[in-house]
């Protein structure tokens, strides 16, 4: 292994948690979000450790910036891009722990300790499926994952996705990941990519060992469809409405005949199955070999745009 790679590690000091939020038209979200990461003029909770909050905006057109002030976060404008925004963060940021988290997903309470705790573990042995030797000291790790949904299937979903992480080491981004700031900056941080970023990064952390997974979960919410003939629903476009418009908005005329078909528990369902499709569908793409700048073309423009692979196959993967 290169001496880059080095596994020596030690406990690690925390004075200070940096969390680094990326964010873009997050203005309905990210006030929940910030509050339970805590305040840094926060005195009703008494904590061990100082609490960096770092907003990072790309290119907001709504308050987001506002109400990151507000709630007195630190804020840094940046390019649009995830991995951008990140590593803008990660720049400015001063503590001995990085923790990624997305602007509308909730950390639990009392995170900073479990954090510490998570870091501070010893290490286990390799399993014999990863090629790496685990460190004396855990170097990364994340959170488990609560989807804002109520139906049973979800929880199957969610223990699906601890699996993933527990045996294959594959945490994804809504995950809240952290690590050692060490860590980050032996490996220069994030690829500048607006898609899939965390997946890459957390490949290369392979090479530290095996994550810390918390049994706390962060709370993510339902995720919006990306089907026209979903999005028509009138559960959905509620959703939607608070999001982007607020409390009042009106669905659209067409969207009762799907109420008739499609009962608010199938339509989530239908939902977080379309999205973990979407989500595998680009992983797999991503492995062979199209540019994650091509994929991004179509992830956030998908409404407009036909499928993955016929947009894929109308041009080159790589541009």
């Amino acid at each position: 292994m290169p001496p880059e790679f080095s596994l020596q590690s030690h406990p690690v000091n925390v004075n200070t948690i940096s969390i680094i939020v990326p964010a873009l038209n997050e203005e309905k979200s990210i006030e929940e979000t910030l509050e339970r990461c805590g305040f840094p003029s926060d005195k009703t909770h008494k904590r061990s450790h100082t609490i960096e909050v770092i907003v990072v905006d790309g290119g907001s057109t709504d308050a987001t910036v506002k109400v990151a002030e507000k709630c007195q976060a630190k804020v840094v404008r940046s390019a649009r891009g995830r991995g951008l925004q990140l590593n803008a963060g990660a720049a400015k940021a001063t503590g001995d722990v990085l923790l990624f988290l997305h602007a509308d997903c909730l950390l639990p309470l009392g995170y900073e300790e479990k954090v510490v705790a998570s870091l501070n573990a010893s290490g286990r042995k390799r399993r014999w499926w990863h090629r790496s030797t685990q460190a004396a000291h855990v170097h990364w790790g994340c959170f488990q994952m609560h989807i804002r949904a109520p139906e049973f299937k979800f929880r199957v979903i969610e223990r699906s996705i601890a699996a993933r992480t527990r045996f294959m080491w594959t945490p994804y981004g809504d995950q809240a990941l952290f690590m050692r700031r060490t860590t980050f900056q032996t490996l220069n941080g994030f690829k500048d990519w607006p898609l899939l970023e965390d997946y890459e990064m957390v490949r290369r952390l392979h090479r530290f060992g095996r994550p810390a997974l918390v049994c706390d979960r962060v709370v993510r919410p339902l995720a919006l469809p990306t089907s026209s003939a979903l999005r028509s629903a009138p559960e959905i476009q509620e959703m939607e409405m608070v999001r982007v418009a607020g409390p009042g908005a009106a669905p659209a005329p067409e969207a009762q005949k799907w109420s008739a078909v499609l009962p608010a528990s199938a339509l989530r369902s239908a939902i977080e199955a379309q999205e973990m499709l979407v989500n595998n569908m680009i992983i797999m793409s991503y492995h062979l070999g199209v540019s994650p700048f091509r994929l991004a073309k179509w992830y956030y423009n998908r409404s407009n745009t036909p499928g993955l692979w016929r947009f894929l196959l109308r041009g080159k993967w790589n541009s």
